[in-house]
């Protein structure tokens, strides 16, 4: 029933006159392909996820920069970090799988992987660093 519905979301969201990114959606995802041990596809909806994070970032710091730092932009702090929490998790999660697991040739290829454990690592490093980021007390803040 989770995938039925996250596949309807992501339908509708593909489909809608103006879609936006929704890493939550890919996120929750390829947790379920994960759990359904369709590591493949949990793979590539996870960095669809992140992708999505990385592409929202982009947009929203051309759209709602706060005031330029040292040549960078500055984000809102409560909306970064609800959207970067997608990229956290999505990268644990594939690094944990990675870990057990060896993706098909055509995925490797497609996620710029050559070998599997050091991309485990690097991804669960990369989770690291970015929580770091935050903390939950920013993450629950509303505006």
């Amino acid at each position: 029933k989770a995938l039925e519905t996250t596949n309807k979301a992501i339908d509708l969201n593909k489909n809608s006159e103006n879609p936006k990114p929704i890493p939550q959606a890919y996120w929750v995802r390829g947790e379920i392909f994960k759990i359904k041990e369709e590591y493949d596809k949990a793979l590539i909806d996870l960095e669809k996820s992140i992708i999505q994070v990385e592409d929202y970032i982009e947009e929203f710091s051309m759209e709602r920069c706060i005031a330029p730092c040292d040549g960078e932009l500055m984000f809102d702090e409560v909306t970064l970090n609800k959207k970067r929490a997608y990229q956290i998790l999505a990268n644990q999660t594939i690094g944990e799988i990675l870990s057990y697991h060896e993706p098909s040739s055509i995925i490797k290829s497609s996620l710029n992987i050559s070998d599997t454990q050091k991309e485990s690592e690097i991804r669960l490093s990369r989770a690291r660093e970015l929580a770091n980021k935050f903390t939950m007390n920013n993450l629950l803040k509303t505006k």
